[in-house]
């Protein structure tokens, strides 16, 4: 017996029953917009039960049997009937124009619950399955899956059937199957690995960057991480109808086009930079979110928030001319910093009752801040031990689920530093700290309270968080910079006489500075002689705007009047570019506080 049921509820599936296997056989029709298939789960029941429950579109299947189903493996074999939409979700077509006609490809978009508008199935990412993809296509198109072609034959009149190699176990967000008219280009990595770059007809000479991105990447990862890419191939397949940037299925990484297409005469290089971290991006996924799966929702800001830092750091090391963190100060970092000072803000990991939530909870500061507040860890803990523990982590949980506790337990455990207890704070506590320096005789004391950009909502809020913080500072004349954890309300380090100390060294903490006159003045010379870096000048101007905007600079309004316009002219000189019009508007905003 089988019933629909409309799935209103937040609780997920029964976990006795476990798919191991999904062979599918799809038949897309381009002309008619649908689709039929045919799927066989192959299952393990660990308790015996007389029903069977499958996702599917906006319900649940649900299988009644007359008798209980013993415990042990079994098959169930299904027939099914969809259509091709046009809403960018599921299985759907995607339109475009050759020689000015209409063109279709069918294609999927899965996370987060959308395998199941595809075809039934368990779909929740620790449901991880092998999955063997058949595809029955016109003969003048291409089928590309998570894996390679490993049989293509003749079908009835003007079709051909394309059997695709097993895919690792995986979670069903990350399969994918596309069916048009490609053109591709290809190469190999140092590896051995195969790279290819499907686009619409016409257009793969504009996928020379990204191939050369990609492979690259690809290489560049399977050192870092210490694991080997775990695909034989990896294809990147740019789509003229898709709803995000990319998504990150194993294998087969699907792209609008304007993520991953370059024009090689025209694009900007804004537009490569903004091309290469969006590849970067979807390769750190291959591992970190595809090998190794978040447990639930509510542990996705784990996945991007690493990837989103981790981009950075794969493009930094191919174009090292670009001085890409730059960009993430200025951009990530910035953001983070301005929405998080909100009042209404969120921490950065919220319990995900039921999939339809994600788009509401998930934001910027789950992202943006998320990277952010990696980035502090990575440089607290170091390069080579966070290598380690993140190579740790993904040999302990590969082919299968983690949460986010079980990457700090790793890094915990290779560093022998308190991840746990410091992450505890920064992903579960709402908001940030601002650092209040102020010199006492021969010391520099530090204290901490939470920011908020409003003074009402400091007046209002009475948080006493205290965050654990990693500090990184560097003195005048230093080669390296020095880092404490303050732990507790304040902090006192040496003061070095009158040379300068520069807290945050390279804008690496989640947390602003707020510095006296007398400090500030001391690193107008630097600022302006750029012996700071540029993450650090940005990181100064953009403290000093915010605090002047809520109204809680350290100075008095006599200080500014005599010395704060002209340390924001400094700034305005030591800075370059984008930088500088976000300088101007501190300079104005101080001029109110006089």
């Amino acid at each position: 017996m089988l019933k629909n049921r409309k799935s209103k509820s937040s609780h997920r599936l029964p976990s006795h029953f476990r798919p191991e296997r999904y062979k599918i056989i799809l038949h897309p029709d381009l002309e008619k917009f649908t689709f039929k298939g045919e799927e066989v789960i192959s299952f393990k029941l660990t308790k015996p039960e007389n029903r069977i429950t499958l996702h599917a579109h906006e319900v649940k299947i649900i299988f009644k049997f007359s008798r209980k189903i013993p415990r042990g493996r079994g098959e169930l074999e299904l027939n099914f009937r969809g259509i091709l939409n046009d809403k960018m979700r599921g299985f759907y077509k995607a339109k475009y124009e050759l020689r000015g006609r209409p063109e279709y490809i069918a294609t999927t978009q899965f996370e987060a619950t959308d395998a199941r508008r595809a075809f039934p199935c368990v779909d929740e990412p620790a449901a991880k399955a092998i999955f063997d993809v058949t595809l029955i296509i016109p003969k003048h198109n291409r089928a590309i899956s998570n894996t390679y072609e490993t049989a293509i034959r003749e079908h009835e009149s003007g079709y051909k059937i394309v059997e695709f190699a097993p895919t690792p176990k995986m979670s069903t967000y990350l399969l994918a199957f596309i069916v048009g008219r490609f053109d591709y280009i290809e190469a190999k990595t140092k590896e051995g690995i195969t790279v290819r770059v499907f686009t619409t007809p016409g257009k793969k000479h504009q996928a020379v960057f990204a191939l050369d991105v990609a492979t690259k990447t690809l290489s560049y990862y399977t050192k870092y991480f210490g694991v080997p890419y775990p695909m034989p191939i990896l294809d990147l397949i740019a789509l003229p109808d898709f709803g995000s940037g990319a998504m990150e299925n194993w294998g087969a990484v699907t792209y609008r086009e304007s993520a991953l297409l370059v024009d090689p005469d025209h694009s900007s290089i804004h537009n490569k930079q903004w091309v290469a971290l969006v590849i970067a991006h979807e390769l750190a996924h291959q591992w970190f979110g595809n090998l190794v799966t978040m447990e639930w929702w509510t542990h996705l800001w784990l996945n991007e928030g690493f990837a989103s830092w981790i981009e950075y750091l794969a493009v930094d090391h191919i174009f090292p001319k670009w001085n890409i963190w730059t960009q993430f100060v200025r951009q990530d970092l910035s953001q983070a910093l301005r929405l998080d000072a909100l009042q209404n803000t969120h921490p950065i990991e919220v319990p995900v009752r039921h999939p339809n939530e994600i788009g509401e909870i998930f934001d910027a500061v789950s992202y943006s801040k998320g990277a952010a507040v990696i980035r502090m860890l990575a440089d607290y803990i170091g390069e080579k031990k966070f290598r380690d523990g993140l190579a740790h982590y993904l040999k302990r949980h590969q082919f299968a689920n983690a949460a986010t506790g079980d990457l700090w337990l790793a890094l915990e455990e290779k560093s022998g530093k308190p991840v746990r207890k410091i992450m505890k704070f920064w992903t579960e506590k709402p908001g940030y700290p601002v650092l209040r320096i102020s010199e006492k005789n021969k010391k520099l004391e530090i204290r901490q309270h939470r920011f908020f950009s409003s003074r009402i909502s400091r007046i209002k809020g009475g948080d006493k968080t205290r965050w654990p913080i990693p500090i990184s500072f560097l003195r005048q004349g230093a080669k390296r910079s020095e880092t404490r954890l303050l732990q507790e309300k304040n902090l006192e380090v040496r003061k070095d006489g009158n040379r300068w100390t520069k807290f945050n060294a390279g804008a690496r903490g989640v947390f602003r500075c707020d510095y006296p006159i007398e400090i500030l003045t001391r690193l107008k010379d630097p600022i302006e002689r750029k012996e700071l870096s540029s993450e650090d000048r940005f990181g100064i101007q953009n403290d000093a705007f915010a605090l002047a905007e809520s109204g809680e600079l350290a100075t008095t309004a006599a200080d500014i009047r005599s010395s704060g316009k002209r340390f924001f002219q400094c700034l305005q000189r030591g800075l370059g570019g984008r930088e500088k019009q976000k300088s101007r508007i501190s300079i104005h905003c101080s001029e109110e506080f006089r």
